[in-house]
């Protein structure tokens, strides 16, 4: 979004703004940055390139804007936002050889995309090094890290030399030890982001390519995932057994009580489609009020969850009628009126229309599950009302909906069986946490059975363990 941008480039000093022709000032001018200033004047260097490579194709004009930028000319450079850099009119014009990959049919040249590692990574990419000009060009060729997780990155050679009219082959790979990669969340609890990222060069010997340099930015996201599972053991007093065999990073069991199964249908996108849906209370002041979390797992793996939404109807009168919606959406985007993709939930009185902002939703990007937050007070729900119901309604990014079938009920401060244990679980170890079954209340409010939720694991299923009960 233009204006999102200005807010954010706003930040950093004037002298990266650039300056250009101004709508409506006659023959005037403005300073501005973000992408309604970088637009014009990648165009137009873009337009250069074209006059200067006459006869190129599009993905060759394309790596000469981008590939010819220079990352030193940004003082706070980093590959994840800034790409290859500052684009440079010059080299664009006069580079004769450009770089291009062996994935995706040159496009997401240096992109990994993706990695939830329990072992360690190790990717490849053959960069294919065209000389579209008629003279040998020879380049040294390094690889400079941009910081983020630890990670090497090696080179087939470090130099590389190519006939006019001809291509050769420089073979990058990308190591990344899986117990660094960096987990879902921080020391301190929070959502985190990891990844890899730097540059490699190629470096012209002499005069080769007219002296033009070419910067090749290198991305992968990492997450260091567990590999918890869990299983119900029953009898007298049934326990469930959660163990994390060769995870790389200790899981969290999160307790919830299942409520909702949802079959995969294909009818919305698989990162937001509704696998299952729970819910656990966490009582409070005295058992007075209550943080109740409902936890939605989904089948795919989502980038970033705002794009989505997540419509909770919620009858606290017994009636069938729902009295409220708990959604989850663009902070930005209901506060503000612009999206900003933070993700927050959001308590909406059908009757009286009043709106309440709840709390963030706790939903790590490049995965698969959200939990989103409500007092039971702001639901009207306490230790005398303690019972609702609920169904749910899911978004996609294109606005596709799917409502899951059926209704779930809940006791928030009596609930039929147990939840709301958050139980640490160190690789290759393995631990029992007793539960129990309410079997009066379970008659009034049942369960499908536990879901036990660790954001840790592999995105999709694997991050909410089901165990049914029978009735």
């Amino acid at each position: 979004d233009p204006a999102d941008d200005r807010r954010h480039f706003a930040r950093r000093d004037r002298g990266r703004a650039q300056f250009s022709v101004n709508v409506g000032t006659g023959n005037g001018g403005t300073f501005d940055s973000g992408t309604s200033m970088a637009t014009p004047h990648v165009a137009g260097v873009a337009a250069l390139a074209v006059q200067a490579h006459k006869g190129w194709n599009e993905p060759g004009l394309r790596a000469a804007v981008v590939e010819t930028a220079s990352p030193t000319a940004l003082p706070d450079y980093a590959p994840r936002i800034e790409g290859s850099g500052l684009v440079q009119a010059v080299g664009a014009t006069a580079t004769d050889v450009t770089v291009h990959g062996d994935v995706g049919g040159n496009r997401g040249l240096m992109s990994f995309g993706v990695a939830e590692l329990i072992t360690d990574y190790r990717g490849e990419r053959d960069l294919i090094v065209r000389n579209h000009g008629n003279f040998p060009a020879t380049f040294t060729a390094t690889a400079t890290s941009a910081g983020g997780v630890p990670h090497t990155v090696k080179l087939s050679s470090s130099t590389v030399s190519v006939h006019g009219q001809n291509e050769t082959i420089l073979r990058m790979s990308l190591a990344v030890p899986a117990k660094t990669a960096g987990g879902t969340h921080d020391a301190t609890g929070n959502v985190s982001f990891s990844d890899a990222s730097g540059v490699i060069t190629l470096k012209p010997l002499s005069s080769a390519n007219h002296g033009v340099s070419l910067n090749l930015p290198y991305y992968l996201v990492t997450r260091a995932r567990s590999n918890v599972d869990a299983d119900l053991l029953g009898g007298n007093n049934p326990i469930i057994r959660l163990t994390n065999r060769n995870g790389a990073v200790a899981g969290n069991g999160d307790f919830y009580a299942w409520g909702l199964k949802n079959p995969k249908t294909g009818a919305i996108e698989a990162a937001f489609e509704p696998r299952a849906v729970g819910v656990q209370t966490n009582p409070i002041s005295a058992n007075t009020d209550s943080y109740l979390v409902f936890a939605v797992n989904t089948y795919g793996r989502f980038s970033n969850p705002a794009v989505g939404e997540y419509d909770i109807y919620i009858d606290v009168k017994g009636d069938g009628v729902y009295d409220f919606v708990l959604f989850s959406a663009d902070v930005g985007g209901v506060e503000l009126g612009e999206v900003n993709g933070q993700i927050g939930t959001f308590l909406l009185n059908i009757k009286s229309g009043a709106l309440i902002p709840e709390f963030p939703a706790d939903a790590p990007t490049d995965g698969s599950t959200l939990l989103l937050p409500v007092l039971a007070s702001d639901l009207g729900i306490s230790p005398r009302k303690p019972r609702f119901t609920y169904a749910v309604k899911a978004f996609d990014s294109t606005g596709a909906e799917e409502a899951v079938a059926g209704t779930a009920s809940f006791n928030a401060f009596a609930p039929a069986i147990s939840n709301a244990m958050f139980v640490a679980v160190p690789p290759n170890s393995a631990t029992n946490v007793p539960v129990t079954i309410n079997k009066a209340e379970f008659k009034k409010t049942p369960a499908l059975g536990f879901m036990v939720v660790t954001e840790d694991n592999l995105s999709g299923g694997s991050q909410a363990n089901l165990m049914m009960l029978s009735n």
